[in-house]
């Protein structure tokens, strides 16, 4: 009975955070899982205590942007972190029709409300003061965009160390910095869909008809976020065994619908998310928590499950860069 001034000083925190994705010891559990399924297979300069310290903190750092109000900022980062899958309905797309690439899904809907111009969007300028709300996410776009960037640093890390005596070691070195800033923000994203909240317009409590009597609060996002991992004492060593032997196969070529499955794997679970809550399993103490904290521990394996095999198909195979390649070549 000591402990209750504690754990209600616990309980208050988890209702008061602020909403974003997985707090930064979720998006840390998600990238060491990640790092774990990766194994042996890592080049030898992912393996070193500092690039996995510096993948754990740049985890975090799309979230770090937050923190600052600048319009522009928040403009292109606050929608990258989430898609709403209910109002695709509202352009008469459904997640398998979205274009695969981010303009053109904002050229289509941009061409859709002029073409309908009573039609309720669920959009409400007066509260959009940096024009970021009005779309409904673009988490998968910047998953993918992510990918080909790293992909990119790969292919030109592969180029260099081809041509390894005609390049400097600090620029072998700026090449593997770059990849591992890369798979840091990677990391973020591909976490952050794993939190089915992400997906979702009931991302902070229910929206609309709520014939189940599901929560409304508006802080419900944070028990999910970081509330129970913190009171649970979830850590990424005690979910090494729950991990699978293998991952999952990316197909390059589909690599915007495999995002988009992934992502609605999440998805699927919104609603179960609630009914969780509903039976108090989020709450710290009571009878149902330990299902509560094995479900976010699930969606927490299988954000690192995806992200493991994004990281891994990225290095498959890279390439060389011609336009390099040929000016190595040419050069005295």
């Amino acid at each position: 009975m000591r402990r209750i001034p504690l754990l209600a000083t616990i309980v208050v925190l988890v209702w008061t955070w602020p909403v974003r994705a997985w707090d930064e010891a979720g998006h840390v559990i998600v990238t060491e899982l990640a790092v774990r399924l990766l194994g042996d297979n890592a080049p030898d300069f992912l393996k070193t205590s500092a690039a996995r310290a510096r993948l754990n903190f740049l985890c975090a750092e799309p979230d770090r942007w937050r923190n600052l109000k600048l319009a522009p900022l928040p403009h292109i980062n606050s929608p990258d972190h989430y898609i709403d899958f209910e109002l695709l309905a509202l352009y008469e797309l459904t997640p398998q029709t979205m274009p695969p690439f981010r303009y053109d899904f904002v050229a289509y809907m941009a061409r859709y409300k002029a073409a309908h111009p009573d039609k309720n969007f669920e959009y409400d300028a007066s509260k959009d003061d940096d024009h970021s709300r009005e779309w409904p996410g673009f988490v998968p776009y910047r998953i993918c965009e992510l990918y080909a960037e790293l992909r990119s640093s790969w292919r030109t890390l592969n180029t260099y160390e081809k041509y390894r005596e005609r390049v400097s070691e600090a620029a072998i070195e700026n090449c593997q910095q770059d990849i591992i800033y890369l798979m840091g923000l990677l990391s973020h994203y591909v976490g952050d869909c794993s939190q089915p909240l992400h997906t979702t317009k009931h991302f902070n409590g229910w929206v609309g008809d709520n014939p189940h009597g599901y929560t409304t609060s508006p802080k419900f996002h944070a028990v999910i976020d970081g509330g129970v991992i913190d009171a649970g004492r979830i850590r990424s060593q005690d979910l090494f065994e729950r991990l699978p032997s293998g991952l999952r196969k990316i197909d390059e070529t589909k690599l915007f619908p495999e995002v988009i499955a992934y992502s609605l794997e999440a998805f699927g679970e919104v609603e179960h998310t609630y009914q969780l809550e509903k039976q108090g399993a989020f709450r710290p103490g009571s009878d149902s928590f330990p299902e509560g904290k094995r479900f976010v521990e699930d969606r927490l394996c299988a954000g690192a499950v995806m992200l493991a095999s994004l990281w891994e198909a990225t290095r498959h195979d890279p390439g060389i860069d011609a336009y390099r390649e040929k000016q190595f070549q040419t050069a005295p």
